[in-house]
């Protein structure tokens, strides 16, 4: 129930603040003004969100390249307002909405003076106090919508409520309760919350306690003791360790009740590389194609050679029965775990996510050539029934005598040529290069060419 986890800049000028000062506004994004303030690295932003399709809510999001994620929302059962609403973030500790009709509503109300507020990278926002830059009077983590991420707690007797729908974050039909008993617990909305009304529980009855639930920033949700012997009373979910272990990749987990009345823990990987910090790494511009069988997916790249490569990381897989850059370099194009491949005297070497410690040299320097799969077009504009969707392997000589196979009947040269390649290709030594029934299929009916097939290693028969 707990447990699903898929894998995710800002609107109209963000702008990346570590603090914001009294004074400052934001409009929606369709204007010339700023439309959220971004945390430090880019990943969570407050200000105005668009929900349907002209209004914009006052929240707080997981920003993403596709779509963002929405994980807390202001005031979320009032209208949405308009493209000439305004926020202003006040001296006397408040952020205000200014809607459509000049009404003025609070979203923010720390009740003391502010110095400057923050979106911090946790997803969390936050108002500084006016005599203590680090003393924080108002933070969003005390006030959960329907979402809890990494190091944000449900402290007893708090809620979550579900949204309306996956696009109308009004508050749904369904809650999350951190009971006085110790007992957390799914009810349906408008009902007496009795043990008969609940659809699931926690089962963490005790008298005389106060429990909070708490998601870990490695991905543990838990419920714990609030007493002086502050403890784990039971782990409801926790991410598993191939899902910690991202590559270098940051991972920001986070809890929601869902619309559909389910609560899923979720893990979003997140790679933060630019341009500008080079032991970052960088981003695809491509899509990565889904790994079918290790050679369905091969028409979405091409092998990139670079020359004077010098590689220090371990290869997840080397072989010296490889024997040439060419068969190397189609080695790692069928492999859907490769995206390099290097040639060094005769041994291949094979190079999976995250590509680090990779120089490059002068010539003459001891180097190899390194070969990089990358991209050729969008996934989203490929279709599976496109022709020349089979791997191109190295040059293989052939003189095309077939009809030598058959030479007491009349045959049509090309069919028996497909064929012969055919069979070639289902008999290759390598099992990840053999193609699949259905690729079988769309050769023989002339749907898909045919390349030339590689020539068997013989020493291995």
């Amino acid at each position: 129930m707990f447990l699903s986890l898929p894998n995710t800049r800002a609107q109209t000028q963000p702008q990346l603040n570590e603090r914001i000062k009294p004074g400052s506004s934001l409009s929606p994004p369709i204007s010339d003004y700023q439309s959220s303030w971004l945390s430090r690295s880019g990943l969570f932003a407050f200000g105005f969100y668009k929900q349907g399709n002209n209004g914009f809510v006052v929240g707080i999001w997981l920003v993403g390249k596709i779509h963002s994620t929405l994980v807390w929302t202001a005031n979320r059962d009032d209208p949405p307002v308009t493209s000439t609403a305004k926020l202003q973030f006040t001296m006397n500790g408040t952020i205000i909405l200014t809607d459509q009709q000049g009404q003025e509503k609070l979203i923010v109300d720390a009740n003391a003076r502010a110095s400057s507020a923050s979106m911090l990278d946790s997803g969390n926002f936050v108002l500084y106090g006016d005599n203590n830059n680090s003393s924080i009077i108002w933070q969003s983590f005390d006030h959960p919508t329907d979402t809890l991420l990494g190091s944000q707690s449900l402290p007893c007797e708090g809620q979550l409520s579900s949204s309306l729908s996956e696009t109308n974050s009004s508050t749904g039909r369904f809650h999350l309760n951190m009971q006085v008993d110790g007992n957390l617990v799914l009810y349906p909305a408008y009902i007496a919350e009795t043990g008969w009304d609940a659809y699931w529980a926690s089962d963490t009855v005790r008298a005389n306690v106060k429990y909070y639930l708490y998601l870990n920033n490695t991905g543990s949700l838990q419920i714990w003791n609030s007493g002086n012997d502050s403890s784990i009373v039971t782990t409801l979910s926790y991410a598993e360790k191939d899902q910690q272990k991202t590559g270098g990749y940051q991972t920001i987990y986070r809890a929601t009740l869902d619309f559909d009345g389910v609560f899923r823990l979720r893990a979003h990987h997140v790679n933060n590389g630019n341009a500008n910090e080079k032991t970052l790494g960088c981003e695809r511009n491509y899509s990565k194609a889904e790994c079918r069988g290790g050679k369905d997916g091969v028409a979405f790249y091409d092998m990139v050679p670079m020359n004077n490569i010098v590689w220090k990381d371990h290869p997840y897989f080397e072989t010296e029965d490889i024997s040439s850059e060419q068969h190397c370099s189609f080695a790692c194009l069928v492999d859907c775990n490769c995206w390099a491949a290097l040639y060094e005297g005769s041994r291949c070497k094979k190079q999976g996510f995250p590509l680090r410690y990779v120089s490059r040299t002068h010539e003459g320097d001891e180097s190899s050539t390194a070969f990089l799969k990358v991209g050729k077009n969008s996934i989203k504009h490929w279709k599976w029934n496109d022709t020349h969707f089979y791997p191109q392997p190295p040059p293989t000589k052939t003189t095309r005598e077939v009809n030598k196979l058959v030479p007491w009947e009349v045959i049509d040269k090309n069919v028996m040529e497909n064929i012969v390649k055919v069979a070639l290709w289902c008999i290759q030594d390598d099992p990840l290069i053999r193609p699949t029934m259905k690729g079988v299929v769309l050769m023989l009916e002339g749907i898909t060419d045919i390349a030339i097939p590689p020539c068997p290693d013989l020493s291995s028969s």
